[in-house]
Order: structure tokens, then sequence, then C-alpha cells
């Protein structure tokens, strides 16, 4: 039996994500050219995508948020679909931070055809590739463009600082000012226009989900 390890490690800031992918009875194939061997020549069906995890067993009271970017971060971190890996996709061009964890929700879709995207208030900021557990509180209402680029706003289940954070109201309104400041500005120097034109309570949350999780298909 031949057995292959491949080992990734994302690193952000003072934390980093290593985690192991061990596949067996596979055969990858070198490169004809160098005869090296390269993690996208290992099967698909090898290796679990971040997008199929499922989606969580109390959906949408809870579901399983993937983080792509840790709060604190200037790196814009995004899934690849076509390497299955989280990737440097840009580094913020201000002086801004993300005041949020950014991820999204598995097998999901939004109206952009991707994964709906989920930002979630935490104590610690985790990493590149994390799943969390979180619970919708709401949405905020924004646009890219011309295009609805609204999100869910969640918190960790599994952290009890979060315990009495039920709905958007619940989140002082400084945190919801800081949070609209960064996604209304954060692609200023980079000459696009976003804007956040508001929030959207619990139900409107678990909504956006259901629909998401409908489009994925």
């Amino acid at each position: 039996m031949h057995a292959t390890l491949r080992v990734f490690i994302f690193s952000t800031g003072m934390a980093a994500l290593a985690y192991a992918i061990y596949v067996s009875n596979v055969e990858p194939a070198p490169d004809s050219a160098s005869g090296h061997v390269f993690v996208t020549d290992i099967h698909e069906q090898s290796m679990q995508s971040l997008l199929t995890i499922h989606p969580g067993k109390n959906v949408p009271k809870e579901v399983h948020m993937i983080v792509e970017i840790p709060t604190g971060s200037q790196n814009k971190y995004e899934f690849s679909e076509d390497y299955r890996v989280v990737k440097l996709d840009r580094v913020l061009p201000s002086a801004q931070r993300y005041p949020v964890e950014y991820g999204f929700l598995p097998r999901s879709r939004a109206e952009d055809g991707d994964p709906l995207d989920i930002i979630a208030l935490v104590t610690e900021p985790t990493a590149p590739g994390i799943l969390i557990t979180v619970r919708p509180i709401g949405t905020m209402n924004m646009q890219d463009g011309d295009d609805d680029d609204s999100k869910v706003v969640a918190v960790p289940v599994d952290d009890i600082r979060f315990a009495d954070i039920q709905t958007i109201d619940d989140v002082p309104e400084a945190k919801l000012k800081e949070i609209a400041d960064f996604f209304s500005t954060y692609k200023n120097l980079l000459s696009k226009k976003t804007s956040v034109s508001g929030w959207g309570n619990r139900e409107e949350g678990e909504k956006l989900i259901q629909e998401g999780l409908e489009h994925f298909q």
C-alpha cells in the first residue's frame, strides 16, 4: 500500500494553523518534467473540500463557519475552489484591519455565486481554515458596487462570553459602527465602492442561510 502525507501550514501573525491530510491507496503522479509530486496531482476525491463539509446539525439556528480571515488581519485570505486551499488574495492597502472573523458557510451559494459570507464576533482571533460552530444573530446589509453582498452576522456557540448575544440588537452600537465603517471604506484605496445600508434581525440571518444552502447545487 502506498501512503502519502501532505502537510500545509497557514501563518497569520502569531497564530499558525498546521494540518495534515493522510491519503492511502493513492498513487500520486509525478510531474513529467521534474519528477516532483504536487498536491494537485492527488485524485480530487482523496481530499475533502472545505466547501462540502456538513453545514451543521441544527441549521439554521447553529451552523458551521469556515474562517478565511481572522480578526485583526490585514491579509485577505480566501478559499480557492481550484486548489482547495486557503490562499492569500491580497493585502489591504490601507492601515485597516478586519474587525471580525470573516468566512463562509459550507455547501452554500450566495447571489454572486460564491459561498455565503459569515462574519463573526470572537474573543480571540482564530486562523484560516478553522471551523467554528456559530449562532446567527442577524445580517449586515451590504453592497459591493452594484451587487448585493449581504453577510450573516454570528457569534461562537462555544464561547460563553457570547451567551447573552442572541440578536443583532444585543451587540454594542459602537461595535456595529466599527464593523460598518470598515466594510464601507476598506476598498477605497482600490477605487472600489462599497456601502453598508443597515442590519437585519436573527430571522433574516436564518433566512439567508436557508437560501444559501438551497442555492448550492
